[in-house]
């Protein structure tokens, strides 16, 4: 079975290649890791994805690209990958976040919002990544169902394979 992806996007190099490592280094094992920087490629990536019935579990994507909004990116992801947890990426101290935050829970086009990480092992970040893979999961992997027979204990049925 393939791993399900985790997958980012932020045309800035050097903040996609620090989630990059952040979500290779935790959960790389688990999750294939799809990072992109461009509003196509990472359209094409996630449609590339979907030809080969794969699943997308989370879906980081930075809060301003060129040309459109994180919001308007997850909004076109969304067609494609109806079950991810829409994640927008926040920059520390942005102060234009006030335009699109309020839009984006009010019409459910992001499920949540997380800080990119700004140093090596950001915990806060791992926890909110953490947190939005167990939403996923619940819903999406599958579980371990206990069977449990029920029967006399001292049926023949029962007796012949104790013996066996």
């Amino acid at each position: 079975m393939a791993r399900p992806v985790l997958f980012a996007l932020d045309d800035d190099s050097l903040q996609l290649a620090a989630v990059a490592q952040e979500l290779q280094r935790r959960y790389g094992a688990d999750y294939e890791v799809v990072c992109e920087s461009s509003v196509d490629a990472g359209l094409a990536a996630l449609g590339a994805v979907k030809a080969r019935g794969g699943q997308v579990a989370v879906m980081l994507v930075d809060t301003w690209l060129p040309g459109v909004t994180g919001v308007e990116f997850l909004a076109r992801a969304h067609r494609l990958h109806p079950d991810a947890r829409r994640i927008l990426l926040l920059d520390w101290g942005d102060r234009r976040l006030g335009e699109v935050l309020p839009q984006a829970g009010l019409l459910g086009q992001a499920d949540d919002w997380i800080a990119k990480p700004w140093r090596l092992g950001d915990e806060h970040f791992h926890q909110a990544v953490s947190a939005f893979l167990f939403s996923w999961a619940r819903t999406h992997q599958p579980t371990v169902e206990a069977v449990r027979i029920v029967g006399e204990q001292w049926s023949a049925s029962r007796m012949d394979s104790a013996t066996s």
